[in-house]
């Protein structure tokens, strides 16, 4: 690269840098000595010209940049002097400048050297590679490449050398807008800089440059309209080949005017085409990015047993022209040929070939060359059914293995059952063993270790009879039975009821049992029956009935309700599928918020007070009350029954009035015969 720079530096146009182009002229010093001009400065490799008169006529010179030779040449016959030199490289600085010739006497000069930076190329799409050259720099010093500003990111760095040169590596261009750009390197510890101007054309990029139909391609971008459409052709700009339109970033982006999105190659024939993009707003249309399109075959399904059906779909062939088909290099037997589409795509269902397990070759070939896939050709068992319990038959179907001999079945590694191959298929059949459940594999072997597997669901199956529900729930001492298959063989089966033991049974040697009980009692609510063998577990929720038993009717005393000692209090039984007790309570009130008895859990209808439990004597004004109530075995409670009053003994307070009166008319009359008697007899003596 550096050797490609300086030979296009010598074949610079000779050129002056118009801000340095001031010309200085020195006095002659005497009547012999010559007065000449050139640029006051430049930068390394520039030509330089040198023009003078007065001096001695032809005689040689030499131009001298700091003491070295840097041109020479012969005075005309006038004694004029007209010659050019390239400035050496040399680090940025001032240097003497001076024509040197014999008998003549020049005034030195003062040439400053300036930096200068050349971009290769000059322009370029962005995405495009580009380097930076740069001259005239200070020596050893650290130098950074930014783009359109100093401020912007630092694209790439150098350190020059002893001469103030240096080389940046390759970088890409930045996204940016499309048109004239500035690049500027600037020296990191002195902050000086040189620039030069830069094109960007827009362009895109693919991130591939061959593929299949269907493949999607990233599509990078930039120099379009800042904010504007921007439009993805396929091989032409007409609508019919349109792709995809994008916005471009907008300009207050960091990349303004770039692209950056995905594209899907559409069906089309094998070959090389381009994707075009179009600026919508300039309607510039960038130079097409070659994409090749190879051929492709899809197989669905890509795996499979011998007999099945393969789909071949292919695209990107040739157009319009015959397909063949190979398995593993050659002919297919009974297999035509089709011919593509328009697009080089296809359409291809056929039977798989007699093949031993494993991978095989499907190829496509059109004239020019073929597209393959792999095809992996597996021994398959079906099972039928796939699932259920211990004890129950399975039928099992394979093909795929060898094309004669025998096939082991296995369940678990366990041998159930052996048959014999027919043209790599088989049909057999096993009982399932006891187990656990979950998922078994069932294997088919062949005496070549062509293998298939397929998988067993072992259920298992327990039952709870009767089952209760929220609407219609169970009740204490309810018979229950619990019938289960598919638990493990000969093992212990527990039944719980909540947290308590209820049951236990042995399963047989395919995991069935049957147990029964009773429901506990227990209140009413929701419980969790569970059975298990230890491994394999299965619930079932019970429902205790929570309807309260009917509110108790009493037996009402006689004799206005006077109760005579020891007292039978009697009402009538109530029915309740979880069985009832009942609670007597007396008391002093008719709230029963003061009792004088509570007899609780009594199972008939009626009770007898003991001596012990004798009331005391009351009168009908403050008599006894007495009430029962029903709770059944779930601990349902039913309403109190009516509450009936009684009393006990005699009281003067129970009396009437009228008796009182009565009694007191007898009592006076009795009083005053007395008296008369007495009186009548005290007369007589």
């Amino acid at each position: 690269m550096k050797s490609k720079f300086k030979a296009l530096l010598r074949r610079l146009p000779v050129m002056l840098l118009a801000a340095l182009a001031l010309t200085a002229t020195a006095a002659p010093v005497s009547a012999a000595d010559g007065t000449w001009t050139a640029a006051v400065g430049g930068f390394p490799l520039d030509v330089v010209p040198v023009t003078g008169s007065g001096f001695t006529p032809d005689n040689p010179f030499t131009i001298t940049f700091q003491g070295n030779q840097v041109a020479t040449g012969t005075s005309s016959g006038t004694g004029t002097i007209a010659a050019s030199f390239s400035v050496p490289l040399v680090p940025r600085g001032n240097y003497a400048l001076n024509i040197v010739s014999a008998g003549d006497t020049a005034v030195p000069k003062n040439f400053q050297v300036v930096s200068k930076i050349f971009v290769m190329p000059t322009q370029g799409s962005v995405g495009s590679e580009m380097s930076v050259q740069g001259v005239g720099f200070t020596a050893f010093t650290a130098v950074t490449i930014h783009f359109d500003s100093l401020t912007n990111p630092v694209l790439s760095q150098a350190t020059t050398n002893a001469n103030g040169t240096f080389t940046t590596n390759v970088f890409a261009t930045p996204s940016t807008t499309a048109g004239n750009h500035v690049v500027y390197a600037k020296e990191t510890a002195s902050g000086l800089f040189s620039n030069t101007n830069f094109i960007v054309n827009a362009g895109i990029a693919l991130s591939v440059a061959e593929g299949h139909v269907g493949d999607i391609v990233t599509v990078t971008g930039g120099g379009f309209t800042a904010g504007g459409s921007v439009q993805l052709y396929f091989d032409t700009v007409d609508a019919a080949n349109l792709i995809k339109a994008v916005t471009a970033n907008a300009a207050s982006s960091t990349t303004p005017g770039s692209i950056s999105t995905t594209i899907t190659i559409p069906a089309t024939a094998r070959g090389n085409h381009t994707i075009i993009a179009r600026d919508v707003t300039s309607t510039l249309v960038t130079p097409g990015k070659v994409f090749a399109v190879t051929p492709k075959i899809i197989i669905n399904p890509a795996t499979g047993a011998v007999g099945s059906q393969v789909t071949v779909t292919g695209a990107g062939f040739s157009a319009n022209t015959s397909v063949s088909f190979e398995w593993d290099g050659s002919a297919i037997s009974g297999v035509a040929a089709v011919t593509s589409n328009a697009t080089g795509g296809f359409t291809k269902t056929f039977t798989i070939p007699n093949a031993t397990s494993g991978e095989h070759t499907i190829t496509a070939r059109d004239a020019i060359g073929p597209a393959e896939e792999v095809y992996s050709v597996a021994a398959k068992i079906t099972l039928s059914p796939d699932s259920g319990t211990a004890g129950s038959t399975v039928n099992v179907q394979g093909n795929g293995f060898m094309t004669t001999g025998t096939v082991n079945i296995t369940y678990d590694n366990v041998v159930m059952a052996t048959a014999t191959l027919t043209n790599g298929t088989f049909s057999a059949s096993f009982t399932v063993p006891g187990g656990m459940s979950g998922t078994h594999t069932v294997r088919a072997t062949d005496s070549q270790n062509n293998t298939a597997v397929a998988a067993f669901t072992a259920t298992l199956s327990a039952t709870l009879d009767p089952i209760t529900t929220e609407a219609a729930p169970g009740h204490v001492s309810q018979d229950l039975t619990i019938t289960g298959t598919g638990f493990l063989p000969n093992s212990a089966i527990t039944v719980k009821f909540g947290d308590n033991n209820i049951a236990s049974a042995t399963s047989n040697a395919t995991g069935a049992f049957t147990t029964a009980f009773k429901a506990p009692a227990v209140a009413a609510g929701t419980y969790v029956i569970t059975v298990t063998d230890g491994t394999n577990t299965r619930t079932f929720n019970f429902f205790m009935e929570a309807v309260a038993p009917a509110a108790p009717e009493l037996v009402i005393f006689t004799e206005e309700n006077k109760a005579k000692q020891p007292i039978t209090f009697e009402w009538n039984d109530i029915t309740d599928d979880s069985g009832v007790v009942y609670t007597l309570q007396i008391g002093t009130d008719s709230t029963f918020n003061a009792l004088v008895l509570q007899k609780e859990g009594l199972t008939a209808s009626s009770y007898t007070m003991t001596e012990e439990e004798k009331l005391e004597t009351v009168s009908k004004d403050a008599p006894y009350y007495w009430r029962v109530i029903a709770t059944d075995g779930a601990g349902n409670i039913s309403a109190p029954s009516t509450a009936n009053s009684f009393t006990v003994g005699f009281s003067f307070a129970d009396v009437p009035v009228w008796a009182w009166a009565v009694g007191g008319v007898f009592l006076v009359i009795i009083i005053g015969g007395l008296a008369y008697v007495i009186y009548r007899r005290s007369a007589s003596y």
